[in-house]
């Protein structure tokens, strides 16, 4: 009996893990969205319960961002439980999805993105990369080649980063203070 009680423990548990998606409770906005997203959203899983943040404005970018010569999207959200923000990205080739943020660590930004105010899609292909010493200095910059659009994150008045696919991730590039 008490076997059969942990199975059915372990799927109920098990279910509620890979159960987690995103929300869009605004009909309009999930109308707004392109048609290969918006008929697969109830079915992309993700790490956890997220909903999308309305407050950023576009509420969504969608580009190539991994080079596959398919349309990726990506949202700011915040994560249900606990409310930080971060960056959910679709690839539209396979719909995996990426979570940035929202509680996970990401580089040494941390893990909530409550930060950002700004973003849009990157499309140069030279980004100037601040390097810096051990010791938090900054060196200066130098001058990087990026191979797909990136999303470039910043706060208003403040320093731009780039969010951007490399070797089979996502990076983040302090571009600018």
């Amino acid at each position: 009996m008490k076997k059969t009680y942990l199975i059915i423990l372990t799927c109920i548990i098990g279910l509620n893990s890979f159960g987690q998606r995103l929300s869009i409770d605004d009909f309009k906005l999930v109308e707004s969205l392109p048609d290969w997203i918006m008929f697969k959203i109830n079915d992309i899983k993700t790490e956890k319960d997220l909903v999308l943040d309305k407050e950023m404005n576009p509420f969504y970018l969608e580009t190539d961002f991994n080079g596959d010569n398919k349309l990726d999207i990506a949202f700011c959200i915040r994560d249900k439980q606990t409310n930080k923000k971060g960056i959910l990205i679709i690839h539209g080739g396979d719909f995996k999805s990426y979570l940035i943020g929202a509680g996970n660590s990401f580089a040494h930004v941390g893990d909530d993105f409550k930060f950002i105010e700004l973003w849009k899609i990157y499309r140069d292909r030279v980004v100037e990369l601040t390097e810096f010493a051990e010791n938090g200095d900054i060196l200066g910059n130098k001058e990087i080649k990026i191979e797909n659009d990136a999303i470039l994150v910043s706060k208003s008045e403040s320093a731009s980063n780039l969010i951007a696919w490399e070797n089979d991730k996502y990076v983040w590039l302090h571009t600018g203070d």
